[in-house]
């Protein structure tokens, strides 16, 4: 059922967002921008949605699986972009600032990092 609500919810994206859903209801590349944009946009802009992804990713945790639950690791990181110039600015951001103050979801970061050294 949490994947469905997810999908319900992905298809207000072409009207509010401008962003394309492919055949399966989910987010596609629309332009520049590829389909994490739009997975990133429902964990962001749908607070409704973040109980059912909380609840896909507990269930896939089960299986050993782990999914971001605010979007990509971009947005987890706070990453600016995964082109050099984007990775360079984040590290030096964390040579500056440390990790805690670097990473805009320090706390989730590091339950990911523990979840797969404890695997």
């Amino acid at each position: 059922m949490d994947i469905v609500t997810i999908r319900n919810l992905c298809k207000e994206l072409p009207s509010k967002y401008q962003f394309n859903i492919g055949k399966d209801g989910f987010p596609v590349r629309t332009g520049d921008d590829d389909a994490s944009v739009g997975f990133n946009i429902i964990a962001e802009e749908y607070s409704e949605a973040q109980e059912h992804i909380e609840n896909i990713h507990n269930k896939l945790l089960e299986d050993n699986i782990w999914i971001w639950t605010h979007g990509t690791f971009d947005q987890h990181l706070d990453l600016p972009s995964k082109k050099e110039g984007g990775l360079a600015t984040f590290l030096e951001k964390i040579e500056n600032e440390g990790c805690k103050n670097a990473i805009s979801d320090y706390d989730g970061v590091k339950k990911m990092v523990d979840w797969i050294r404890n695997r």
